[in-house]
């Protein structure tokens, strides 16, 4: 926010004289409040610049835009050439005089204009550096003229006489300080700061005997619109605003229009309370109401037609006539103009999260909807409204009608927070005394009572933001100093560093998962509601954002495996092949009126073409994709079982779970075919495991064991399986013999899904082994895989 600090001395004595001074406060914000954007005048200086009257007008011969004018600084008169369309004798004017140097370093010269001598120029606000977000819309087309009543004599430095040279404080404020928004709330903390008191506006409301209610009626949605409040002002005259007040306005970065609009502005400068002017006379139905949208057009003031969506956004009605974007913009049929005399001023709270959507999606960022979406002093409603009321009064000759109309269902924002000294030092760090807290909570001009150690806090409204006990020991540090905690050395901790089992076990996963050939991908937890569940064995009541930035980031996931699957597609879409990627991520679901969070570990292939120029066809399979889950699990040394399985979203005969110890954690299989070609991919194979789960039932026990120095003997073992048989069936079968010798069996060959050939490998520390002995293992292997499953030796 622009800070005028000449405004600021009416509320606050503040020690600002010039540049330097300026940058000295900025310094103390910075260490205090906020961040300081820049310290400057209103616009660069120019020189040797007067205030100065127009004598004469005449025509230049021969021109037909050239003027010749006599001009006159009380005393000397200069004869001076000009183009400006709107120059009369009379007016009071900026004269830059021969020699003058103006902002951009032009130099000011005596010129021969049209055959005629010309000394010094009138200039318009843009030729001294005023932009024309700031210059008044009067004046837009030609030069400055000053108003008839400004306090400016003939002569005088016409920058001081602009205010020009008005030392300027540029703050960047952080969402949570609404309260620095207007120049009260800026003298309220730059008071605290300086430890200086400070004061407020005097207002003194003169009403006539026509009662407001007997004008006009209000009938307001109190969920949307919790304080609304109207004044008339009757009989008014729209004109030029004042010069003190368009100074006062252009140094806060605003551009003066009109007694009324300017009026409004600067409440909302002052207060931080956005007021609304309506020309009274252009509702018909007189009947103020305030309503979601419907699906309508508004045209605003800046002549642009709104498409209204049904229920979206806080609209203004009279009656069923949209009037404005409550918040954000007024209407165009609504607004104040020079044949404007009766006016209903507005002063009100809007739902701010309603207003923040309304200014994003038309992409009006107002002043109003700035100090809206962050927070409104309810303190300072009323005051808003009848200062607003009474200059309006003043400055338009009306007279204010008798009464409010207010129809609230909230009208305080007070509240009382509890913090002791106890919890205060040692937040802090520090010793501080009970004396140097109340004096800190006495700047900051906070109501509050002391028992023994706890204070009880009186919180003002205009600081809604303070409402727990941390809140209370930010203020009181910042307002002591943070420059005065004493540097001291961290506590030493006696625990064990390094990483947690969990951490060890992910990072031994991921340098596993792409030593396998996968690419770790971070994905959003938040999708679209139609697939956040998909590849979910048992899905869960979702978790939806009530305000999400998109419809597609409106859920939070329950699989990785889901956010992984749109990746591929993503890459998919543009021609890219062979993606194989891992993510390691949360997962979300609502179970018994809580929410679980849990790790998941996801993997996802999208095979590419063979190059084999016999075949071309994809070698990627089922049983590649297990591959890679049963390498992750032997190099965690965490014996699983893979046992069929359908899952949503998966193909229902090439998916398996996978379980350690009878507990499920997780499948592995191709994606249903039908998801695939919906999204135009030939086939994709994937896994998803609980990492959580996987972490609990870790356990590293695997000791060393020396390399024998023995040579290995293989057997291959053919056999002819049942249907019904499974792979971990046989596993389970051999494993029960126990037999210290057999190192591995590996299946490597599969012929009609029905003879499957082992290569098993036998190995002995101790002996080398004799190839007698081999074969009797193998015997017994036969043996109880004869027995038990029904096999077939071949």
């Amino acid at each position: 926010m622009k800070l005028s600090t000449n405004w600021l001395k009416e509320y606050i004595d503040l020690p600002v004289n010039n540049l330097e001074d300026g940058n000295k406060l900025a310094e103390q914000i910075g260490l205090t409040s906020s961040e300081v954007e820049e310290v400057s005048t209103v616009v660069p200086l120019s020189t040797n610049l007067v205030v100065a009257q127009v004598e004469s007008v005449s025509a230049v011969p021969e021109s037909d835009h050239l003027k010749l004018t006599s001009v006159t600084d009380g005393v000397q008169s200069y004869q001076v050439v000009t183009g400006a369309p709107n120059v009369q004798a009379g007016q009071v004017v900026v004269f830059a005089k021969p020699g003058a140097t103006l902002f951009d370093g032009k130099e000011i010269k005596t010129a021969t204009l049209a055959g005629i001598e010309s000394n010094g120029m009138i200039v318009s606000l843009q030729e001294i550096g005023f932009t024309d977000s700031i210059a008044p819309k009067k004046h837009e087309d030609g030069i400055y003229v000053f108003p008839a009543d400004a306090d400016v004599v003939l002569g005088q430095d016409a920058m001081v006489a602009l205010g020009a040279n008005d030392i300027i404080v540029e703050t960047s404020l952080t969402a949570n300080r609404a309260d620095m928004l207007s120049y009260l709330g800026n003298a309220y903390e730059f008071g605290a700061m300086l430890d200086l008191p400070t004061k407020k506006p005097a207002i003194d409301i003169n009403e006539s005997e026509t009662m407001t209610d007997s004008l006009i009626s209000v009938d307001i949605d109190g969920s949307i619109a919790p304080n609304y409040n109207l004044r008339i002002i009757q009989n008014v005259t729209v004109k030029e605003s004042p010069l003190w007040l368009q100074r006062r306005l252009w140094s806060s970065g605003i551009r003066p229009i009109n007694n009324i609009v300017d009026v409004t502005n600067y409440a909302m400068l002052l207060f931080g309370q956005p007021l609304h002017a309506f020309d009274y006379d252009t509702l018909t139905a007189k009947k103020i109401r305030v309503a979601l949208s419907k699906n309508e057009t508004l045209i605003t003031l800046d002549d642009q037609e709104r498409q209204l969506k049904e229920d979206e956004n806080i609209v203004v009605y009279d009656d069923q006539k949209p009037l404005m974007l409550a918040g954000v913009m007024g209407g165009k049929d609504s607004e104040v103009t020079t044949n404007t005399t009766n006016i209903v001023l507005e002063s009100a709270v809007f739902d701010s999260v309603l207003v923040r959507k309304a200014a994003q999606r038309f992409n009006l960022h107002s002043e109003a909807s700035q100090r809206f979406e962050r927070g409104i002093n309810y303190d300072d409603i009323i005051s808003a409204l009848n200062f607003g009321a009474e200059l309006i009064a003043e400055l338009g000759d009306g007279q204010i009608t008798k009464g409010i109309i207010s129809q609230s269902v909230k009208t305080e924002n007070n509240h009382e927070v509890e913090v002791t000294l106890g919890q205060i030092n040692q937040y802090l760090g520090t010793d501080l005394s009970l004396e140097i807290v109340e004096s800190v909570f006495k700047r900051l001009q906070f109501g509050f009572s002391l028992n023994d150690s706890t204070f009880l806090v009186d919180v003002p409204a205009r600081t809604w933001d303070i409402t727990l006990p941390v809140d209370l020991i930010e203020e009181v540090i910042r307002i002591y100093g943070y420059d005065k905690i004493k540097a001291t050395l961290p506590q030493q901790i006696d625990a064990q560093a390094g990483l947690n089992k969990k951490q060890k076990l992910m990072r031994q996963v991921n340098a596993i998962l792409r030593g396998t050939g996968l690419s770790q991908a971070i994905t959003y937890s938040l999708k679209a509601k139609d697939n956040a569940q998909y590849f979910v064995p048992t899905p869960k009541a979702t978790i939806e954002l009530d305000y999400p930035m998109s419809e597609d980031r409106s859920v939070l996931r329950q699989s990785v495996l889901t956010s992984l699957y749109e990746a591929i597609k993503y890459n998919s879409a543009r021609g890219q092949k062979d993606v194989r990627l891992f993510e390691i991520g949360d997962v979300f679901a609502y179970e018994d009126q809580k929410v679980e969070e849990t790790t998941h570990l996801a993997g996802i292939v999208l095979p590419g073409e063979s190059l084999n120029w016999k075949t071309h066809k994809n070698t990627f399979d089922f049983y590649d994709a297990k591959g890679i889950v049963e390498n992750l699990f032997t190099q965690l040394a965490m014996p699983v079982e893979f046992a069929p399985a359908e899952i949503n979203q998966m193909h229902p005969g090439r998916t398996a779970e996978i379980s350690i110890n009878d507990q499920v954690i997780g499948f592995v299989g191709q994606i249903h075919p039908s998801v695939t070609k919906a999204d135009k991919i030939n086939t994709a194979f994937a896994f998803e495991l609980n990492l959580d789960a996987i972490i609990d039932l870790y356990e590293n026990t695997v000791d060393y064991k020396p390399i024998t120095k023995f040579p290995e003997m293989t057997r291959d073992l053919s056999l002819t399986v049942p249907k019904e048989v499974t792979q971990s069936q046989i596993q389970e079968a051999i494993d029960s013999l126990e037999l210290e010798a057999l190192q591995s069996m590996e299946l490597f060959d599969i012929y009609n899904d029905e003879a499957y050939t082992y290569r098993l490998t036998f190995s002995d520390n101790v002996n080398a082994l004799i190839s007698e002995n081999v074969d009797t293992l193998v015997d017994v292997i036969k043996n109880i895989l004869i027995k038990k499953l029904g096999v077939e030796i071949r």
